[in-house]
């Protein structure tokens, strides 16, 4: 198991330069808060102002959003101190929710409100370089995004906890087991995950051949818009029948044009370069994989069959007419799968 290292002085002070003015003071903060909680309690909310003092609501506000005395507000710090935005949603057994590349952990609302409806905790973060986490320049190989997952769980103080990764996702999971160990993990979920090696290779000859996994990179980096367009009906596996709607999917869309351009093209780097194969076979907590036998992003041939034949003593499910983006077109299936195999 591997600890990583403190994040030097040098690294905190940088993080206090890129603070706004002000943000470090108690005050500031109660005054914050105390403003947008009246910013959205509407015309009742201002008489009853009327006749209690700022600092009454302040009080009310700083009970609600501090825990032990500290204000917990939604973001973490990473090892290296990037500092990544999440949300906690419901109460009960905590399940981590872990986006695909380019996502944000609002990709999750299909699973995180109707499960914290049924008694989980639901969590996720949004990547570094994605959503409202920071746009670092560094830390997207495996080793770092797994110790990402450690910091925020660690943040939180989870245990027993189970963790669903979707894509990319899958590959931070299986590191951070290999790097930090299954202490705090009870269970995982690998859904359409770009596990175990995606590229081709003398022992992996049916993988992505190089070349053509870098024209892609050419042609997406040159028109990300375009190329997210042209590549979202493949995604849903809309041709075959699926139902999700333009809005979905242009939403979609937008939350992969939010992540870093940079973040974009390395993290594609680290998913074909990155041989999970023997830690696979390492893996001793419960283990459940989802696949759709039609995902153009991770082909079940390459991906969801060889992991279902590595990890030991998993429970396999493989969707018919099913693309990558199988926790949106089946969200009530999956729903019902990760329940199942919570109670199982």
């Amino acid at each position: 198991m591997t600890t990583p290292s403190v994040p030097s002085k040098s690294s905190e002070v940088g993080r206090e330069q890129r603070q706004p003015p002000g943000c470090g003071d108690r005050r500031y903060h109660q005054i914050c808060f105390a403003a947008t909680r009246f910013a959205t309690i509407g015309e009742s909310g201002r008489n009853y102002l009327g006749s209690h003092r700022l600092d009454e609501l302040v009080a009310s506000t700083m009970k609600n959003c501090t825990m032990n005395g500290r204000f917990q507000l939604p973001y973490f710090d990473s090892y290296d101190g990037t500092r990544m935005h999440y949300q906690d949603w419901g109460s009960g057994r905590p399940v981590v929710f872990m986006a695909g590349a380019w996502l944000s952990s609002s990709s999750w609302e299909l699973q995180m409100l109707p499960l914290s409806r049924q008694g989980l905790r639901c969590l996720s973060y949004d990547r570094r370089g994605h959503g409202k986490s920071d746009r670092a320049g560094h830390g997207y190989d495996f080793d770092t995004l797994s110790d990402d997952l450690a910091a925020f769980l660690e943040h939180l103080d989870l245990r027993d906890v189970v963790v669903v990764a979707h894509s990319m996702g899958g590959g931070e999971l299986v590191r951070y087991l290999t790097r930090h160990g299954s202490e705090r993990i009870e269970r995982i979920a690998l859904i359409s995950s770009t596990l175990p090696f995606p590229a081709q290779a003398a022992d992996n000859p049916d993988g992505v051949p190089k070349d053509v996994v870098d024209m892609i990179n050419a042609v997406r980096a040159a028109d990300r818009p375009l190329w997210m367009e042209q590549n979202a009906q493949a995604f849903f596996a809309t041709h075959l029948g699926n139902q999700v709607s333009s809005a979905r999917i242009a939403w979609m869309q937008q939350q992969c044009m939010d992540c870093s351009l940079l973040a974009s093209d390395e993290l594609l780097e680290s998913v074909f370069t990155t041989d999970f194969r023997s830690e696979l076979r390492d893996i001793t907590v419960p283990t459940l994989t989802i696949h759709g036998d039609a995902d153009a992003s991770a082909p079940i041939e390459i991906c969801g069959r060889k992991t279902r034949d590595l990890v030991p003593g998993n429970i396999y499910t493989e969707y018919p007419a099913t693309g990558h983006g199988i926790f949106i077109s089946h969200a009530e299936q999956i729903n019902a799968d990760i329940m199942d195999f919570i109670k199982s």
